[in-house]
């Protein structure tokens, strides 16, 4: 038997592995808790044709975004650090939605475009940057193009929230 002081003073007695009766185990209960990612991106888009690339990205909160409802939704829970959109969206017009994130948010918003986009509307570089995108990247994305533009944007923002 062990002995150890409690917080008055006195001795109890306990088991080598067991602990006192008035002291309540938790650890068998408690949920594994993960600490948060750094960074949330919002990846709004038709389908999750590149969800495994920036998911393997590393330390960030990936937010499917594939409706105006859920987008709503996830506004009003989180805040994004930067916003993906992807040119080809059906449920919105891909510059509208954009527009209306640069009007939102304080985050940067990227727009991917998709090949058939560029077929339909050879001005869509133009018009996206004069919508309000930061940055532009072409799909199939390239990985680590897009971690050096998620790298410059998150730096970009973080040194506009110094000052």
């Amino acid at each position: 038997m062990n002995y150890k002081r409690s917080r008055r003073s006195r001795s109890v007695a306990t088991l080598p592995g067991s602990l006192p009766s008035n002291v309540v185990s938790f650890s068998a209960s408690r949920k594994k808790v993960t600490a948060p990612k750094a960074h949330t991106i919002f990846y709004i888009n038709e389908s999750l044709d590149c969800a495994p690339l920036l998911e393997s990205l590393g330390d960030i909160y990936l937010v499917d975004i594939h409706n105006p409802e859920t987008l709503t939704r996830k506004l009003l829970i989180r805040i994004p650090d930067v916003i993906l959109v992807e040119s080809g969206i059906e449920w919105s017009d891909a510059l509208t939605t954009v527009r209306q994130m640069t009007d939102l948010m304080a985050a940067p918003v990227v727009l991917l475009v998709g090949e058939n986009s560029i077929k339909e509307d050879p001005d869509l570089i133009r018009k996206a940057y004069a919508a309000g995108v930061s940055d532009t990247l072409f799909m199939p994305l390239d990985q680590e193009e897009v971690f050096q533009t998620l790298n410059v944007l998150l730096h970009f923002q973080a040194q506009a929230s110094l000052r």
